[in-house]
């Protein structure tokens, strides 16, 4: 309509304006520069990022341990594969971590950063709380670890996730306790992180008092 009326009206009667405009630049964000510096930094180690799908087989959840009864399961999912929202990243990265080594990958690091749901996390609008996580993968075939890689593979994993936190400024108060010494057993999303993990070879981590993440190694029946 508009470009009628300045057609029946005549476009050379119209008066030559330029638009009022802000050239202030944009204001940062810093979630997008934490992002970017992550990946910056993983790349540089070797690692390669990973972008998978939001939504896992049930029987993914419970190899690894996981409850899939406070997963948010789709009604209409595009594919047997695909019921359950995943509760944490790590069973999407095992699951390519076997992919690439039945391709004859013996070596590799896998790392994804993307967002993870479950029933018990709700926010005051009734809509689930989106959590928003960073996740890593290291293996290694038993001889290529045992010529190059000394100590257990938690030390490994601690390796990536110190570079991590160093890289954000993040050193303060961070602590690492055994994961056997965490004894709450609530159905909850933190405790759905945990649960692929061996409790005598792994650790959590907290800044101050707040649990920010783990690191060690899988339990026996997750590495099959």
């Amino acid at each position: 309509v508009v470009e009628e009326i300045g057609r029946l009206y005549g476009y050379d009667l119209l008066p030559l304006v330029l638009p009022k405009r802000d050239l202030s630049p944009a204001i940062r964000n810093p979630m997008l520069d934490m992002k970017t510096a992550i990946r910056g930094y993983l790349s540089g180690a070797g690692a390669n990022e990973l972008l998978t799908y939001s939504f896992v087989h049930g029987n993914l959840l419970s190899k690894v341990g996981q409850d899939k009864s406070i997963a948010f399961q789709i009604g209409n999912a595009l594919s047997p594969e695909l019921q359950y929202y995943r509760l944490s990243l790590v069973p999407s990265l095992l699951d390519k971590a076997h992919s690439n080594i039945k391709a004859g990958y013996n070596e590799f690091a896998l790392f994804e950063m993307n967002l993870v749901h479950s029933t018990t996390e709700i926010d005051s609008d009734g809509l689930p709380v989106e959590d928003l996580r960073l996740a890593l993968v290291f293996t290694a075939e038993p001889k290529t670890a045992d010529k190059v890689y000394s100590g257990g593979a938690y030390y490994q994993a601690r390796l990536y996730l110190d570079n991590v936190l160093k890289a954000q400024g993040i050193v303060s108060d961070i602590v690492y306790k055994p994961l056997r010494d965490y004894s709450n057993q609530e159905k909850s999303i933190l405790n759905q992180m945990l649960c692929p993990f061996d409790p005598n070879r792994s650790a959590i981590v907290y800044k101050g008092d707040q649990i920010v993440g783990v690191a060690g190694e899988f339990r026996r029946t997750v590495q099959k």
